[in-house]
């Protein structure tokens, strides 16, 4: 939350949609009608998590985090183009999450649990999990494309 801070007031997107970081954060997390987007991050992270098996943990992050890069590598091509042009610093929106000592660490653990076998039923738990995380995320994309196509979040 740090880093998208940063990025929005590099933004200066309080002017520019007449929404501070504080009203989007109360709107996110206090809006009813983000209650199904609550919802689902909550039911996938309990879907997740409730299993203690390491290697199903390992999965679970890793659908997490392939999902951010896909995001992230197309949001992250524009924010790059936008630093160059406005000589601003845009590290959320550019995929900057993680200090060098983060990604050792994550490159350990990601080499770590590769080279781990899978059981057939730990294989089915992961795709429940995929399935779940995947259908969340939808789910969320679809209510806020609703709010942008009706203008919703411009009522203000």
């Amino acid at each position: 939350s740090r880093l998208f801070y940063h990025d929005w007031k590099s933004l200066q997107l309080d002017d520019m949609l007449r929404w501070s970081a504080s009203d989007t954060l109360e709107f996110i997390f206090l809006n009813a009608d983000m209650d199904m987007h609550r919802e689902n991050i909550v039911k996938f992270s309990l879907f997740g998590l409730k299993h203690r098996d390491p290697v199903i943990r390992f999965w679970f992050m890793m659908i997490l985090e392939l999902s951010g890069k896909e995001f992230f590598s197309h949001v992250g091509d524009i924010a790059l183009q936008v630093e160059s042009k406005y000589n601003i610093y845009l590290p959320y929106l550019c995929g900057r999450h993680a200090t060098e000592n983060e990604h050792e660490a994550y490159n350990n653990m990601y080499e770590h649990f590769m080279v781990k076998e899978i059981s057939p039923e730990q294989s089915d738990l992961i795709i429940q999990i995929t399935d779940m995380v995947m259908r969340s995320l939808l789910n969320n994309l679809d209510i806020s494309y609703r709010y942008v196509v009706n203008n919703l979040l411009a009522a203000r």
